[in-house]
Parts: structure tokens; C-alpha cells; sequence
């Protein structure tokens, strides 16, 4: 995945810077300069901005949501070729990527649930924080460290009720059930 993601951001900044020095080219070309004016730098900027934004990050977004399996078995054997292609270049960037986490690892930024839970107990002191208002936070806090398992409910656990059933009737059976 690692190796996917970095072939993936190469490949994008080539295509953006691509597109940008293309269509610079092109403006300057049909302006009949090639001195870097202000004034066509900042509409090839704007547009191309735009252009990218739209056509390269939005409408294949929503598109591969809606088809992400023919994107996927079409764009699959183009991403396997850029792997081959950019991977000395991705190595390049997993490696300077592993560098930094390991250097943040080493830092000590990573606060643990107990470091969590003793500020926790210091900022809820406060009289005027409800007893509701822990409890979220605590189980906030106490989130990443919960397992499926530990939340699972099995189907005999389950109520259920029919969405055709009439709100009074539901009170009526809730009430006859006791």
C-alpha cells in the first residue's frame, strides 16, 4: 500500500507540473511573448488550477465511486507499470516517510490511553462538567481501544421493531409488555 500511495502522489505531481508547464507554453505562445509577464503566469495559474481541481481530483472521484471496480480492473495494470517505472523514486519517499515517523515515534508524541486518561481526569475535575459529559469522553479517549468483539451484540440481543408499526401502537405494546 505503501509503495501504491507513493506511486500515486509521483505520478500526480509529474501530471499537475505537466499540465502547468504545458499550458504556461501554450499561453505564452499565444500572448507572442516569452517573457514571464505577471499577468499571463497568474491566468495560466487560476485556470489551471481550476481545470485540475475539476477534471483531475473531483469528477474521477465521484465517477470511481460509483464504478470502483471497472476503474479498479482498468487502472490497475497502469498503476503496476508507474510502480515499476517510479520505484526507485518511491522507495526514495517511503524512506524519508519512514525516517520522520520514526523520528515523531521517538520523540514521544504519542500520548498512550493512560497519559490520556490522567488528562482527562484533570480537565473533568470541573464541577460543572456533567457526569454524561465524562462518560463521552472517557469512552472517546478509550475508543481506539476497543474491539469488535467487546461491542458485539448477538441477534438474540437485538430488539426489533416494524417500520410500517404506528408510533401509539408501539407505545401500546411497549406499555402491555411492562
Amino acid at each position: 500500500p505503501r509503495l501504491l500511495l507513493a506511486t500515486i502522489l509521483i505520478a500526480n505531481n509529474f501530471v499537475n507540473v505537466g499540465v502547468v508547464t504545458i499550458s504556461t507554453f501554450l499561453m505564452w505562445d499565444m500572448a507572442g511573448t516569452r517573457k514571464p509577464a505577471e499577468t499571463i503566469v497568474g491566468i495560466v495559474t487560476l485556470l489551471t488550477t481550476i481545470v485540475i481541481t475539476f477534471f483531475g481530483e473531483i469528477v474521477p472521484k465521484v465517477y470511481a465511486t460509483k464504478r470502483n471496480m471497472n476503474i479498479a480492473r482498468i487502472t490497475g495494470p497502469v498503476w503496476i507499470f508507474l510502480e515499476n517505472i517510479f520505484r526507485p523514486l518511491s522507495y526514495v519517499l517511503m524512506g524519508m516517510s519512514s525516517l520522520i515517523e520514526r523520528r515523531i515515534a521517538k520523540r514521544g508524541y504519542n500520548s498512550t490511553v493512560e497519559e490520556l486518561n490522567q488528562a482527562l481526569e484533570l480537565t473533568t475535575d470541573n464541577p460543572e462538567t456533567s457526569i454524561d459529559e465524562r462518560e463521552i469522553l472517557r469512552g472517546i479517549v478509550n475508543f481506539g481501544t476497543l474491539t469488535v468483539k467487546q461491542v458485539m451484540k448477538s441477534r438474540l440481543e437485538i430488539s426489533t421493531v416494524d417500520v410500517e408499526l404506528d408510533f401509539k401502537e408501539l407505545l401500546d405494546a411497549v406499555s402491555k409488555s411492562g
